[in-house]
């Protein structure tokens, strides 16, 4: 019996020694982080029991798994046991220490793992040696409550734990019968959908220009945040952004969605953000658990990112640029698993569109999607293409090589284009079922986007035009409208709630700080604001919206729908795009091979949801031709249509990416041909590069964003 309870107290110091050292290596980090970024917890949606299930399956879950697998083994051997347990300390020791030890010394990643792994070592030998060693770590086991009570009562979480279930109505009567669609879309600066006489691109964007035609557009209109977080819930609102608000109900209570409620029926796809409340927060059966499923997913991204260097976390999906659904903005297809916010973007939209419907009662339908938001990962088509990685590009801020800015531009423009066709599709819907006349539409976006070298994407304190994220399109058209109007007006997307409330004949008494966008007794502005990603609120002239600079350059790089250069026709050598490859002449094979980094060519059939062929990126593994810069030119059908400069990385190889149109493949599987540009007295000649479809570990590829080519290489 002494042997059996003396076995017992064993296994409850090796349960508790684990439960300390997990919690200081994996569970105090995620708690601290999701402390000081509880915007992420919002956009997963997560209830209060999700919360607590989260925490509780943080502290025990891990360690649980990895002792009831000691204790098998110790079983069947009790030398293999107590080994694989001091294994597990020396490994969570060094765990702890790797993140510390690179935010404290700059050395390799390889240097740094080293390090770590001996600091373990050291640790588990002393842990084998000393008995006192032993009890510290088996006390350390109240550590993991106090982390968990610290994350409880931090402000922020306390208000999702503790969200007051406040009154999801308004007592203001409403007596209209109008229906109310809002549709807001993400990182979509209005420079993108103008052409030279600064009106919609109608060949290009038909569909905003159709809406243009029968709507009032507000020119000059503009976000208030560069952070979705803030700007959505600023438009639903009608308040400037409050930096210790998160973006719930219960600190927006005045909101669209409680000023309609007790009169509309309410249709909200509000991925990001939960201003709006529904009646079962919880959701229909098993969404726990794709939440949850949700939420460990994104928060191994997230730890992944926290322990390794980064040299090496520049492999992983970004965690920079939304709050969720990391794997499934980083996968080729975007779809396989679609309860993530970027999972089929396309199909959600259409999911949005076929729920509209005549109903007896008024309803109010709002959308924001995240398009054109990053990752631009799709053709005009709707289809995806591969790989969707941004090279040259990391914590939203672009780096000194200008092809890989432009290329990013042509992506987000071409992205765009399907962001048109779907407009389309829900202006098409709602005149179809008899609402398109009657209805209240509102279309707009949350904030810009910029694309300059060396500067910010979408932070206007750290950029030299901040006009490209201020500036947002903004068309109004109010029920029975039949001409569009321009308006140049000095309008800030909180002024939507309060236009709605007007054109809907609603007078209530809220403080807000916008006014509606059609009543001419509102006080002038002279300024607008816009908050920073630091929440540094910022004053710009109005006047700052009429600068050319940023459409002068777009014109430049790509032209418009009736003007030349096209978005293929760019970068380097752009007179050779739309040129038959024997007309230019091939002057030999090239001594090098390109290996192309694109799945597409395994699913290069016509299916709707195939894959596009739309990307083509690879490494050549020398210079064929002995000159800097290398330029590479791609060919299908014996046409040339794209060329672009390859850039040598540190291994020696030379890394390009080309845009294709759709139509430029004639039949399935018709082959790519690469090319390198020799120049001969003066003249442009070709040498080809055999080629070998070697598709690549998306890590692989993701790794070149941090190393994206030396300069000079076009």
């Amino acid at each position: 019996m002494a042997n059996g309870i003396r076995g017992m107290e064993g296994a409850l110091a090796r349960a508790l020694q684990l439960f300390a050292l997990f919690s200081l290596a994996v569970t105090q980090p995620l708690l601290d982080l999701l402390a000081r970024h509880p915007p992420f917890l919002v956009a997963h949606h997560a209830t209060p029991g999700d919360i607590a299930l989260l925490v509780a399956a943080l502290l025990l879950g891990p360690p649980a798994a990895a002792w009831l697998l000691e204790e098998i083994l110790g079983r069947l051997s009790r030398p293999l046991g107590r080994a694989l347990h001091r294994a597990w300390v020396a490994a969570l020791v060094a765990a702890a220490a790797l993140p510390l030890l690179a935010r404290s010394a700059d050395l390799a990643g390889a240097l740094l793992l080293a390090v770590a792994l001996a600091l373990g070592a050291l640790a588990g030998f002393a842990f084998a040696r000393l008995r006192t060693v032993r009890t510290l770590v088996t006390v350390l086991a109240f550590a993991p409550f106090v982390f968990a009570g610290a994350f409880a009562l931090d402000a922020s979480i306390a208000k999702l734990l503790f969200e007051r279930n406040s009154d999801s109505t308004s007592s203001v009567p409403i007596q209209a019968e109008t229906p109310v669609v809002v549709v807001i879309f993400d990182e979509l600066p209005t420079t993108s959908l103008l052409d030279e006489e600064e009106r919609i691109d109608a060949i290009r964007y038909p569909a905003f220009a159709r809406l243009a035609r029968h709507a009032t557009w507000f020119r000059r209109a503009s976000g208030v945040h560069a952070l979705t977080e803030h700007a959505i819930p600023s438009i639903l609102t009608g308040r400037y952004p409050d930096p210790t608000r998160l973006p719930i109900a219960s600190d927006h209570p005045r909101n669209l969605f409680t000023l309609l409620a007790g009169r509309y029926a309410l249709h909200v796809v509000e991925p990001f953000t939960a201003v709006y409340r529904p009646a079962d927060a919880n959701g229909p059966p098993g969404a726990r658990l794709a939440r949850m499923r949700s939420l460990v997913a994104d928060l191994s991204v997230v730890y992944l990112h926290l322990l390794l260097p980064n040299e090496w976390s520049a492999s992983l999906p970004s965690v920079t640029q939304a709050w969720n659904d990391f794997l499934g903005a980083a996968s080729p297809r975007g779809d396989e698993d679609r309860s993530g916010a970027f999972s089929d973007r396309p199909g959600r939209f259409r999911e949005f569109v076929a729920a509209i419907g005549p109903s007896a009662t008024p309803t109010l339908y709002f959308l924001h999607v995240p398009l054109p938001h990053v990752p631009w990962q799709y053709a005009p088509s709707g289809r995806a293409y591969y790989p969707p990685t941004d090279f040259d590009f990391r914590d939203n801020v672009w780096g000194e090589r200008e092809w890989w800015v432009v290329q990013g531009y042509q992506r987000h423009l071409l992205q765009l284009a399907l962001v048109d066709t779907l407009l389309g599709e829900l202006l098409d819907r709602l005149e179809r079922v008899g609402l398109y006349d009657p209805a209240l539409l509102i279309v707009t976006a949350d904030h810009g986007a910029s694309f300059r070298a060396g500067q910010s994407r979408r932070d206007p304190a750290n950029m030299e035009h901040p006009e490209d994220v201020l500036g947002v399109p903004l068309f109004i058209k109010r029920p029975y409208q039949r001409e569009g109007e321009e308006s140049l007006r000095n309008v800030e997307t909180i002024d939507i709630l309060p236009t709605i409330a007007d054109l809907l004949g609603v007078r209530i008494s809220w403080d807000w700080d916008g006014c509606s966008a059609f009543d001419s007794t509102c006080p002038r502005r002279d300024h607008k604001l816009m908050n920073s990603r630091d929440d540094v609120p910022l004053r710009f002239d109005p006047a700052l919206l009429e600068r050319r600079n940023s459409l002068e350059r777009k014109l430049t790089l790509f032209g418009s729908g009736s003007r030349e250069n096209g978005l293929f026709r760019i970068g380097p050598h752009r007179e050779l795009v739309g040129r038959r490859v024997d007309e230019i002449g091939v002057r030999g094979a090239a001594k090098a091979r390109a290996g192309l980094m694109q799945r597409a060519f395994e699913r290069a059939d016509r299916r709707p949801d195939a894959f596009a062929l739309a990307r083509v990126t690879g490494l050549l593994d020398r210079n064929p031709t002995g000159e800097e810069p290398l330029y590479v030119a791609v060919a299908v059908g014996g046409v040339i249509h794209a060329v672009a400069p390859a850039f040598r990385s540190r291994r020696g190889d030379y890394l390009f990416s080309t845009m294709l149109p759709e139509d430029a493949y004639g039949f399935p599987g018709e082959p790519v041909e690469v090319f390198a540009l020799a120049d001969a007295d003066g003249e442009p000649g070709l040498l080809r590069i055999p080629t070998a479809l070697a598709p690549l570990e998306a890590a692989r590829i993701r790794a070149l964003r941090a190393d994206p080519g030396q300069p000079g290489g076009g």
